[in-house]
């Protein structure tokens, strides 16, 4: 994916997802609009001291790339970054 331009958000959002064997993300709600998954790009995870924290690097159908975060902390979401 080429990207023009990429913007830090750092928002909570709500994620739709699916817990299979590849757990996915498939809908996420930010500002009041919902933005389908078409693709996983790239899925991480990253420890910080005792908190466990998800990446999921994701793209919709006009190839947007949004940057996830779940953290099991606190059990929240966070859209960290959009790429358009």
């Amino acid at each position: 994916m080429i990207s023009n331009s990429s913007e830090k958000i750092d928002e909570k959002v709500k994620v739709v997802m699916l817990f299979s064997a590849k757990s996915t993300p498939l809908l996420l709600q930010w500002k009041g609009r919902k933005i389908y998954v078409k693709r996983t790009n790239l899925y991480f995870h990253k420890k910080i001291g005792e908190k466990l924290f998800y990446y999921f690097c994701v793209s919709d159908a006009d190839n947007n790339g949004y940057k996830l975060c779940f953290d099991t902390g606190n059990l929240s979401w966070v859209l960290e970054e959009i790429t358009f």
